[in-house]
C-alpha cells in the first residue's frame, strides 16, 4: 500500500508545512490550471478522498489535499480551533503557489471553510460543502448545548495494526463502501506507538463549529457556493439544505445526491466529483 494517496496518480509534490510550530502534511495531483483544495472531516484524514482523485485529474484540475493537524500523517497540538486550522489552509495554498482555489471541506471541514473563507474570501475562487450541517443535528444537540470541552485523550491502543484496523467504524454509522476501500482508510489510519498500534487522530473531542461565529460567517460571504447533501444523510436533511439556501448570502446552488449518505466520497465519488467539477464553470479564476 503506497504511503500517499497521490502517488499512483503521479503526484507533483508531497511536503509539508510548518503552522504555528506543527507540521501539516499535503499532496498534490495533476497538472490543470485550475486548483480544487480538499478539506476533510473531524477524525479523517486526506484518503478520505482518494476515489475522486482520477475524476477530479481527468478534468483538468490540479488537485491539493492535506491531512489537518491532529490527524493523518500531520502533527498534534495541545488545542485545536478555526483560527489555526484556518491558518494551514491559508499555508497550505501558500506552500502549494495556489491562488484562489475552489476549496471542498465534508463535515467540520466544510463549517472551518466557510468561515476560512468569510475571513479570507480573496483567497477562494468557490466553496462546495459536501454533507455540511449548519445547525447541529438532533443528536449533537445536547452535547452541543453543554459545550463540548477537549478532555483528556483517550489514546486507545491495540496489540497489532490488524486489531486496529478490525475497529475502524465510519461515523455516523452507514453503510459501509467495498471492503478494499475500508482497508485504505483504516490502513492509513494506524500508526505504531512504542510496540502498539492507535490511530493517527489526536482522540480528544474535537472542535464543531456550530456557534454563532459560524451563522454569522454564512450570513456574510459572498463567494459562489455548492452545497452538497446525502439524501440518506444521517446529519442532513432537506430541512437542512433548505435553512442554508435561505441562510447563505452569496449565490448557492443546492444538490442532493439520491441513495447516499454522509461520507459521500466513499459512496458516490463519482457523483461527489461531478459536483466539485461543475463549481469550477460557475466561479471565475484569476
Amino acid at each position: 500500500m503506497s504511503a500517499d494517496p497521490h502517488e499512483a496518480l503521479d503526484a507533483e509534490s508531497v511536503g509539508e508545512v510548518v503552522v504555528r510550530g506543527v507540521p501539516v502534511r499535503f499532496s498534490v495531483v495533476g497538472r490543470g490550471d485550475r486548483d480544487v483544495l480538499l478539506v476533510h472531516g473531524s477524525g479523517a484524514h486526506r484518503w478520505w478522498w482518494y476515489l475522486l482523485l482520477p475524476q477530479l485529474v481527468a478534468a483538468g484540475l490540479r488537485v491539493i489535499s492535506f491531512d489537518l493537524s491532529g490527524h493523518g500523517d500531520s502533527g498534534h497540538r495541545s488545542e485545536y480551533g478555526a483560527e489555526v486550522w484556518g491558518e494551514e489552509i491559508l499555508a497550505v495554498m501558500a506552500a502549494t503557489g495556489s491562488s484562489r482555489p475552489v476549496v471542498v471541506g465534508h463535515s467540520l471541514g466544510g463549517r472551518l471553510t466557510l468561515m476560512t473563507a468569510d475571513a479570507h474570501p480573496d483567497a477562494f475562487a468557490g466553496l462546495v460543502l459536501i454533507d455540511t450541517p449548519l445547525r447541529p443535528p438532533p443528536s449533537y444537540r445536547a452535547a452541543v448545548a453543554a459545550g463540548r470541552r477537549q478532555r483528556a485523550r483517550q489514546d486507545r491502543r491495540y496489540h497489532s495494526r490488524e486489531e486496529a484496523m478490525a475497529r475502524f467504524r465510519l461515523v455516523p454509522p452507514q453503510p459501509h463502501p467495498a471492503p478494499e476501500v475500508m482497508h485504505t482508510l483504516a490502513v492509513n489510519g494506524v500508526r505504531e506507538v512504542e510496540g502498539m498500534w492507535t490511530w493517527k487522530y489526536d482522540q480528544c473531542v474535537m472542535p464543531a463549529f456550530y456557534g454563532p461565529e459560524l451563522l454569522a460567517a454564512a450570513a456574510t460571504v459572498r463567494i459562489p457556493l455548492r452545497y452538497v447533501y446525502g439524501a440518506c444523510s444521517a446529519l442532513v436533511t432537506d430541512n437542512e439544505a433548505d435553512f442554508v439556501r435561505a441562510h447563505v448570502a452569496g449565490e448557492v446552488k443546492v444538490v442532493r445526491i439520491a441513495d447516499s449518505f454522509h461520507h459521500l466520497s466513499l459512496d458516490r465519488p463519482a457523483e461527489c466529483a461531478a459536483a466539485i467539477i461543475a463549481t469550477r464553470s460557475r466561479v471565475c479564476f484569476p
